[in-house]
């Protein structure tokens, strides 16, 4: 109704969606940014973008040294379609890209490096936790019409670092392993 291509595939195989959507677009290179990391750092995407477009043999780029939740990931076309070929185990047809990064040995994988920093800040929404402390930065910070930036937030919590505590203690949980 509004005018917004949209693709719809199976709720159970989070691959096969992504590969019938890059499909229907016929697109070469996918930047994927997920609904649990409100605050991506637009220059990262940036970079990984160009990253891939500059090396038209890589596979895979993703970001380092960037606080959890600020980053995305670029993958070819080609490779999810080799990933699909390769496996059907249930963890990598929900984490898109978590074959490849277990198997760099059968992909080219290459890295940015962000100049983020704050590797131990987590700003992603995974919890309760992390819940709290984000609608805390978003109540104070957020403004309509206006794009919440990371360096701002980064900021905020520096000056803030109570907020900090509230999703610190959180372990993340790797695809297909337990939170230990």
């Amino acid at each position: 109704n509004l005018g917004v291509r949209c693709e719809r595939g199976s709720e159970s195989d989070v691959l096969a969606r992504y590969i019938s959507a890059a499909s229907a677009l016929q697109a070469d290179i996918i930047l994927r940014l997920t609904g649990d990391n409100p605050l991506v750092h637009p220059p990262i995407v940036e970079q990984l973008a160009d990253a891939m477009q500059d090396d038209p043999s890589m596979d895979y780029c993703c970001a380092s040294n960037a606080p959890l939740g600020t980053a995305c990931e670029a993958v070819r076309f080609d490779a999810l379609v080799r990933v699909k070929t390769l496996t059907d185990r249930p963890e990598h047809t929900e984490h898109v890209t978590l074959f490849i990064r277990e198997h760099p040995d059968l992909f080219k994988v290459g890295e940015v490096r962000s100049e983020l920093g704050m590797t131990d800040l987590r700003l992603t929404l995974d919890t309760h936790e992390d819940y709290q402390m984000l609608s805390t930065v978003f109540d104070s910070l957020y403004r309509p019409n206006r794009l919440l930036g990371v360096g701002e937030v980064v900021r905020y919590l520096d000056k803030n670092k109570d907020l900090r505590l509230l999703n610190e203690s959180v372990k993340q949980r790797c695809p297909g392993k337990p939170v230990i």
